[in-house]
């Protein structure tokens, strides 16, 4: 199963620590260039931005290169 996830999510999942659900849910997760940018780009999401860096199992993708 491919799973592409949005902001509200990952955001969501880190605040509480558990954006481990995620992979327990559905293995690897994609997220689009821009989601991985919105979250980067404000210091606001510093601490989601580090969890998504080091989970392995999300993947960042090209806006384009999402499968459709």
């Amino acid at each position: 199963m491919i799973v592409i996830s949005d902001t509200t999510p990952i955001i969501t999942l880190s605040k509480i620590k558990r954006l481990d659900l995620l992979q327990k849910l559905f293995g690897k997760i994609m997220i689009p260039q821009a989601v991985y940018n919105g979250l980067t780009s404000s210091t606001q999401f510093r601490d989601e931005a580090d969890a998504v860096n080091k989970a392995e199992y999300i993947e960042k993708v090209l806006d384009n290169k999402i499968p459709r």
